[in-house]
């Protein structure tokens, strides 16, 4: 015996979704990514409604609420699942403005952004890149914040 539609319904807890392709998820960008980065990533596809993608910002008092405590922290965040190809720069921030994003998986729509709108995903997640190797920060002597350190 099947289950009926009026069976059936409001069973199931209504409310949004985020889309994560099985192709991407079994990538080895994605593989090879780090928890922070898929972390950042999962949060974009969370603001991703279908008609936004491109106009995706991760700003520190956003992405609090994801977990990230830092600057720093989604600043690498960002800058590997750029390298990896999991989301695309659509606008460089500065005053007045937030850096946007757009998840490389799904067409670049119409938006606040300098990329124009496109009917193909950009693919970039598909595209096989090397590890990731952050650059590193600069160590200074005690008592100084001018001086580099000296190996």
């Amino acid at each position: 015996m099947s289950r009926s539609r009026v069976k059936a319904k409001g069973r199931r807890e209504a409310g949004t979704f985020a889309v994560l392709p099985h192709s991407v998820l079994d990538s080895p960008n994605w593989v090879r990514c780090g928890g922070n980065a898929l972390r950042l990533v999962v949060a974009l596809a969370r603001a991703f409604n279908g008609r936004n993608n491109g106009s995706l910002g991760a700003p520190l008092s956003v992405m609090r609420k994801h977990g990230f405590a830092s600057s720093q922290t989604l600043a690498r965040a960002i800058a590997e699942a750029e390298h990896y190809g999991l989301i695309v720069r659509t606008r460089q921030g500065g005053l007045n403005h937030c850096t946007l994003f757009a998840l490389s998986w799904q067409a670049i729509d119409h938006g606040p952004h300098e990329l124009t709108p496109t009917n193909v995903a950009p693919g970039n997640w598909s595209e096989e890149r090397a590890p990731f190797t952050p650059t590193k920060k600069r160590q200074f002597q005690n008592g100084t914040r001018l001086v580099p350190k000296r190996n």
